[in-house]
């Protein structure tokens, strides 16, 4: 072949070769399949809307998805798998498939899924945040026909971020290097979202939340988590908002654990305080307890001498 007709066929080639990877660059893409777990989530993010039009709706998240099966409709799947025995009787298979279709039909047995979500609404006028955990029951239609409410409370604008930072594991912790300081945010959230999850009523459950948002807030503040001086700062709350009249904290004891052998049941101090009653100052100290994940129990006046208390 002379020089330049092998020059054109080579050009021709090349041209060719551009032309198919242009098209697979360029061509048109399919859409990814929808998973039933995704089309589960468009059916309550839907439901949830058409329910909420005067509010405005934010999803954080959502669990797995379960499907319960009865077995009635698993048997029949273990039937319809018999039509692959070539050894096994299709005629009375056959039959069995039929039989087993028809109670199905008959007692209209479906198979059920459920999906937890977490959302909020927003009032479109007030701006007042409202923070749900709802358990959504779905039917085979792809219908939501039951919910049932697991967690619900008011956020405030600040209440938002670190509920945010919360769902989302943000690193809140600062130490000497990030991976220091991310491994410190995980196991400080991992061991709270342990706790939520052992919880069964809404309450329990609102509430403890509460708890772990203000908790969140005074680490990302500070950068650190010092069991005693955040049970002080928790206790003086208590106690300034409480029964006494122009609290003033005076002293801490030290934080000590309470253990039943091997197992912590907690932390307790002893707090001394003034207050005013009936116009007479007064000084008090109480005995405070903490549960393991720091709410506070208890606080219980305790009699004189104070001395003990605090190593004096």
């Amino acid at each position: 072949m002379k020089p330049i007709q092998s020059l054109l066929l080579l050009s021709l080639i090349l041209l060719l070769s551009s032309c198919f990877i242009a098209d697979d660059a360029f061509g048109v893409q399919k859409a990814p399949k929808t998973t039933f777990k995704q089309k589960s989530q468009a059916v309550i993010t839907n439901y949830i809307k058409s329910k909420s039009i005067n509010e405005k709706y934010f999803s954080y998240g959502y669990s797995d998805l379960i499907i319960h099966k009865p077995e009635a409709l698993i048997e029949l799947d273990s039937l319809k798998n018999q039509r692959k025995n070539k050894s096994a009787n299709q005629t009375i298979v056959e039959a069995d498939i039929t039989r087993q279709e028809k109670i199905i039909k008959d007692n209209q047995i479906r198979y059920t899924m459920e999906m937890d979500h977490v959302f909020s609404l927003t009032d479109k006028k007030t701006g007042d945040i409202q923070l749900f955990e709802t358990r959504f029951f779905i039917a085979d239609s792809l219908k939501v026909y039951d919910t049932k409410l697991l967690l619900n409370i008011p956020l405030t604008k600040d209440d938002e971020i670190i509920f945010a930072d919360y769902f989302y594991e943000t690193t809140i912790f600062v130490a000497t290097d990030y991976y220091e300081a991310r491994t410190l945010s995980k196991q400080f959230y991992s061991f709270l979202k342990f706790h939520l999850e052992e919880l069964n009523t809404i309450k329990e459950k609102s509430d403890f939340l509460i708890h772990i948002l203000w908790l969140c807030k005074e680490v990302k503040t500070t950068g650190s988590f010092n069991q005693q001086l955040v049970l002080q700062k928790m206790a003086s709350r208590k106690l300034k908002f409480g029964k006494f009249f122009e609290y003033e904290s005076i002293k801490f004891s030290t934080l000590y654990e309470i253990n039943e052998g091997e197992n912590l049941n907690g932390y307790y101090f002893f707090h001394k305080f003034s207050h005013f009653n009936k116009n007479k100052e007064e000084i008090a100290v109480v005995y405070i307890s903490f549960s393991p994940y720091f709410e506070l129990k208890e606080i219980r006046m305790v009699e004189p001498p104070y001395k003990p208390y605090f190593n004096e």
